[in-house]
């Protein structure tokens, strides 16, 4: 016959009890983390002349965290591209079908295009296909997000 004893069951307890609100709380900070890095590495990687050019930097600094936020059940951080300051971000990243541009409060729209003038009633702007950088970025750094979120899932269950 063999007979075990738990010792330190009051301890026991108490410290998985607690493990939901550690593991939220090393959580969370870790997302807070992955969502800086993450924007980061798509400006750095996707925004600098690799995927898109973007030579006067609005876009590139238009793509950032907007924080993360947390539910009874999720914890979701948020990183996104373009805004109102840079709207054309979005239509870089998922494309747009081809549409036609016409003169809002004149007769006709006048511009500078390849160094020459122009003054037309309309102009076809043809379909752009995605480059969908957010999507191939978020796919390349999902190891990093497995390692990162993995390691702080064992730091919170780890004894101190």
């Amino acid at each position: 016959m063999i007979k075990a004893y738990l010792v330190g069951t009051d301890e026991l307890i108490a410290r998985l009890d607690a493990m939901p609100g550690r593991l939220e709380q090393y959580l969370f900070k870790e997302m807070s983390g992955l969502a800086i890095d993450l924007a980061t590495f798509i400006r750095s990687d996707y925004l600098s002349g690799q995927v898109v050019n973007a030579p006067s930097g609005i876009g590139r600094r238009s793509t950032q965290s907007q924080g993360v936020e947390q539910t009874s059940d999720s914890i979701t951080a948020t990183v996104r591209t373009g805004g109102p300051e840079a709207p054309y971000m979005k239509w870089l990243n998922d494309g747009v079908a081809a549409y036609d541009i016409l003169p809002k409060n004149k007769m006709a729209l006048a511009f500078t295009w390849q160094g020459r003038e122009w003054v037309l009633k309309r102009v076809h702007h043809p379909e752009q296909k995605g480059r969908h950088f957010m999507e191939n970025a978020l796919k390349a750094f999902t190891p990093t997000v497995k390692k990162r979120l993995e390691k702080a899932v064992r730091d919170a269950i780890k004894t101190d």
